[in-house]
């Protein structure tokens, strides 16, 4: 895969230049027409163009051309990079992994909840909280005498 660069203001200036001096037919002008019709938010160009375009200015360029040479021209840019395509993933893999991580998920909190004594009746919440009223299943709230609840 070749390196492509994004397109800059530089980059179309030395592709106008070199079509000034190209004969029509040639492939090179035609590839850099194209370059130049191109959106140039998303215009890109080849290192290969860019060396034939670099390499036509400097052959038909009198001393005073400016940006002639590849790194003068290419000033500013950047690579261009594709996004990789993601695959889709199989229905089946995608399945599996669900079951699997349920299945973990399921032991993880096993393993947490493991040690913690669970209340089976009534009996052992009202043997854990005996000094404080209202809190037995069943039993109503009133006023609290404090002189009561400290004998």
């Amino acid at each position: 895969m070749e390196l492509e660069f994004d397109v800059t203001q530089r980059i179309r200036q030395a592709c106008e230049k070199c079509i000034a001096t190209l004969p029509k037919s040639d492939e090179l002008c035609a590839k850099l027409k194209q370059v130049l019709k191109t959106d140039s938010s998303t215009a890109t160009i080849r290192l290969s163009t860019i060396k034939a375009v670099s390499e036509r200015l400097r052959t038909t360029a009198d001393d005073s051309s400016g940006d002639i040479w590849i790194h003068q021209i290419l000033r500013g840019s950047s690579i261009h990079v594709d996004k990789p395509e993601t695959k889709p993933r199989n229905p089946e893999l995608v399945a599996r992994l669900d079951k699997i991580k349920k299945q973990l998920e399921e032991q993880e909190y096993r393993r947490m909840t493991s040690n913690v004594a669970v209340a089976q009746q009534n009996d052992e919440s009202d043997a854990m909280f005996p000094a404080v009223p209202g809190v037995r299943t069943g039993q109503e709230t009133g006023t609290v005498n404090i002189k009561q609840e400290m004998a």
